[in-house]
């Protein structure tokens, strides 16, 4: 297993569809790396992304898809750190259940990670995909900087094709991928203050 890959949802089975087929439609071979579903607390208790899940795994039975309802509720950040703890593999990306893998995401994160020893973690592109033109009032959110322009809001961020290094705060849990070791030494992702 090359590397593992963690799926927050809450509430929206819809998106997460679209996120597990990106994933399922990787040039990666399938047995190179598994898809980790965590359920935050969902209000039906999880029983439509169970359905949903169970139904990819009959589907893609070549996958290493798994599922799993976090009972307690404590945010993405809970979930994430349970999810960590049953990964296999010591490369780890996270993705929201809005996340869209273009299909060579997972190797560019495992060539990316492996590259030099020195690389603990990296990040690509977060683009939001509207349901139609985005409102201006959302437009004047955006921020720019040398290398991108992102909305902090949404966690959005667009980089600049050719950006290899990123200063350490610039880092959003919504897609990145890290090395399990690594994740572990920093203490995980903090509460996200649900109770």
């Amino acid at each position: 297993m090359k590397i593992s890959v963690i799926v927050s949802t809450h509430n929206r089975s819809n998106m997460l569809k679209d996120s597990i087929q990106s994933l399922i439609h990787q040039t990666l071979n399938p047995s190179q790396y598994e898809i980790i579903v965590g359920d935050s607390y969902s209000d039906d208790s999880g029983i439509e992304n169970r359905e949903l899940i169970n139904s990819m795994i009959d589907e893609y039975p070549q996958h290493n898809i798994s599922y799993f309802y976090e009972k307690i509720k404590g945010g993405y950040s809970l979930t994430r750190n349970e999810a960590v703890k049953k990964a296999a593999s010591d490369l780890i990306v996270f993705g929201d259940d809005d996340f869209i893998a273009s299909d060579t995401y997972l190797e560019a994160c495992i060539d990316g990670l492996l590259s030099d020893n020195k690389v603990g973690l990296v990040t690509g592109p977060l683009i939001p995909i509207f349901e139609s033109d985005p409102p201006n009032w959302v437009l004047k959110l955006q921020k720019k900087n040398s290398f991108s322009k992102y909305y902090t809001d949404f966690t959005i961020i667009e980089f600049d094709r050719d950006v290899d290094n990123l200063p350490y705060n610039f880092i959003w849990a919504s897609s990145f991928g890290c090395k399990k070791s690594v994740f572990i030494e920093c203490g995980g992702f903090p509460p996200d203050g649900f109770s």
